[in-house]
C-alpha cells in the first residue's frame, strides 16, 4: 500500500480484496496515525509497516519513473515475524535493498524527520532535491529544519534511527539531483500536499514538550497558504 495518507480509506477495500488470507501486506505510507486503521483492516499478523527511501516521478496517469534509490525499511515485530521476513525476501528478490527494524513507531517517525527536512523547502522554492545540498542558503535551511525535526521526534519519545544524520540526508539529496519531490508534484497538479501529515505530528509534539521549532512552523504555515491560494 503506497498511497497518499488521505487516500488510504479508498485503498483499503482494494488491498483487502487483493490479498489472500496469508498474504503479507506492506504499508509504505508517510506520516503517522494510519497504523491503527491498517492493523484493523489487515490484522497484526500480516501487516508490515515500512518506509521507502527512493525517488519516483509521476509522468502521467498510470506512469511512474523510478528516479533513484532502492532502500526500503521494514518493521519486524513479534506479531508479524513471518510476514515481515517473507516481505523482505520478496522485495530483495525484486531488486530492493531492505533493512529490518524492530520498532514500528520509531521507523515511521524517522521518515517524518527526513520528509520534514526535505519536502517543504524544495516544494516552496520549486527546486529539485539536489539543490538542497548544492545551494548554500537552501542547505542551511534544510539543516535547520532537520535539527528541529530531530528534536521534535525525540521530545515525543521517538528519536530517529542513527542513520538519519544531516550528512546522510544531504547525501540522499545529491544522489537524486533532478528529483522533484512528491510535495512539488502535488502542488503542480493542484492536489493537497501531505504537509499536515508530515509536519503536523512534529510541530504538535514540539509544542507539547515546549521545544521551539520555528522553522518547521513557518514551513507548515507557508505550504498551507500556498495550498489555499492554489485552491
Amino acid at each position: 500500500i503506497c498511497v497518499k495518507a488521505a487516500d488510504l480509506p479508498g485503498a483499503l477495500p482494494a488491498a483487502r480484496a487483493a490479498a489472500g488470507p496469508e498474504t503479507p501486506v506492506i504499508s509504505l505510507l508517510n506520516g503517522v496515525g494510519h497504523e491503527r486503521a491498517l492493523r484493523q483492516a489487515i490484522g497484526p499478523r500480516r501487516m508490515v509497516f515500512g518506509s521507502a527511501y527512493f525517488a519516483a516521478m509521476r509522468l502521467g496517469p498510470g506512469a511512474v519513473r523510478h528516479a533513484g534509490g532502492r532502500l526500503v525499511w521494514l518493521a519486524q515485530t513479534a506479531k508479524n515475524l513471518t510476514a515481515a521476513r517473507q516481505a523482505a525476501r520478496l522485495l530483495r528478490r525484486a531488486g530492493w535493498s531492505v533493512n529490518i527494524k524492530r520498532d514500528e513507531t520509531r521507523l515511521l517517525w524517522t521518515k517524518l524527520v527526513y520528509n520534514a527536512g526535505v519536502n517543504p523547502i524544495a516544494a516552496l522554492t520549486r527546486r529539485a532535491n539536489g539543490a538542497l545540498a548544492a545551494d548554500p542558503a537552501l542547505k542551511e535551511l534544510t539543516l535547520l529544519a532537520l535539527g528541529e525535526a530531530r528534536r521534535a521526534a525525540a521530545s515525543a519519545g521517538h528519536p530517529p534511527y542513527p542513520e538519519m544524520t544531516p550528512q546522510g540526508v544531504l547525501a540522499g539529496c545529491r544522489a537524486v539531483p533532478e528529483q522533484m519531490n512528491s510535495m512539488i508534484q502535488d502542488l503542480a497538479s493542484g492536489r493537497r500536499t501531505e504537509a499536515g501529515v508530515l509536519l503536523g505530528p512534529l510541530v504538535r509534539a514540539a509544542r507539547r514538550a515546549r521545544v521551539p521549532v520555528p522553522t518547521l512552523e513557518t514551513l507548515w504555515a507557508a505550504v498551507q497558504r500556498l495550498e489555499a491560494s492554489l485552491a
